[in-house]
């Protein structure tokens, strides 16, 4: 059987309210408009091009107090895009439709295993602690995470109120679907208690200071590989020359087949920035085996009457 393996960006949570990279600016500035330096680069560059990460701290004062500054408003926002997810409003559907069969749920617990390039809290909160029931998985887990609730934390409280550190173990069980954050996630901590969160420039450099996230890669890569695999991509916008290059090898080297979710469909392939252009060089990633597209967005059909775009995706599948 073939092997179905989802990678999911910020096009995906963008079906549930959560912000675009274009939007982040927008709220970004609104907690450091005070600070000139930051609110005029923001303001000419996207925000992962002026943000430096969680992980170089500047030895410069100025700079070290600037960039603890823009780092607690990554984090304000994030508690923020969690706070608005709602497991209850999880599901679209219509009084006609079945949602056990045509829910996102359903849906994702279709998949061998799960990447995402998100950093929310989606899925924790979402999916993972709602599985349908008599399928083939018992649980979701993050692999080589152990998951604690926050000391101030209420015992009824939610995955928002967990924080996730490293703890080594990469075993997965057979009924146990995995999920892979590949650039971490908003709760994760190492054990010094820095965020493992990976957002900003040199994102390629930072992934290997974390030993989960390079296991976490050379799962996607070793995954993306096995024979007769298949690579669904939602709402990814082709940006990460370090995800880029997994794909573009498994393509080329092992036939893997790719799926496009994305209203741009396979435009989405196209780097923006030269989108427009008259003359432009392909890009590698642009030569990848597609075998199917879908160009519309999931809340647009998920759980509705449009039985054409829900068929052709679940085609996938066969």
């Amino acid at each position: 059987m073939p092997n179905h393996v989802l990678l999911i960006g910020a096009g995906f949570t963008r079906n549930w309210g959560g912000p675009l990279s274009e939007e982040v600016t927008g709220s970004l500035l609104n907690d450091l408009h005070n600070d000139q330096v930051l609110s005029a680069a923001l303001l000419r560059a996207p925000f992962e091009e002026v943000f430096g990460g969680f992980v170089n701290q500047p030895s410069n004062h100025a700079e070290a107090e600037r960039l603890r500054n823009f780092q607690g408003a990554i984090v304000a926002l994030f508690e923020r895009i969690n706070k608005s997810f709602s497991p209850a409003k999880f599901e679209w559907q219509d009084e006609n439709s079945l949602i056990g069969i045509r829910g996102v749920r359903h849906f994702l617990a279709s998949f061998d295993a799960i990447f995402t390039l998100n950093q929310d809290l989606l899925l924790e909160i979402c999916y993972m602690q709602q599985l349908p029931l008599g399928g083939r998985w018992n649980s979701a887990i993050l692999p080589a995470m152990l998951g604690r609730q926050q000391p101030d934390a209420h015992p009824l409280d939610g995955p928002e109120k967990f924080i996730w550190t490293p703890n080594g173990d990469m075993r997965i069980d057979a009924r146990s679907q995995p999920i892979f954050k590949l650039h971490g996630s908003s709760n994760w901590m190492d054990d010094g208690g820095k965020p493992v969160l990976i957002i900003g420039s040199g994102k390629s450099g930072a992934i290997q200071r974390y030993p989960v996230l390079k296991e976490y890669h050379a799962q996607f890569a070793t995954r993306l590989k096995q024979p007769d695999t298949r690579l669904m991509i939602i709402g990814y916008s082709f940006q990460d020359e370090h995800i880029n290059a997994v794909i573009e090898n498994a393509s080329s080297s092992c036939g893997l087949l790719t799926f496009l979710v994305d209203p741009n469909g396979r435009k989405a392939l196209i780097d923006p920035k030269m989108r427009d252009a008259g003359v432009r060089p392909v890009r590698d990633i642009e030569k990848i085996r597609i075998f199917g597209e879908i160009r519309r967005p999931l809340s647009e059909f998920m759980g509705k009457q449009d039985s054409f775009a829900y068929g052709e995706l679940m085609r996938f599948f066969r």
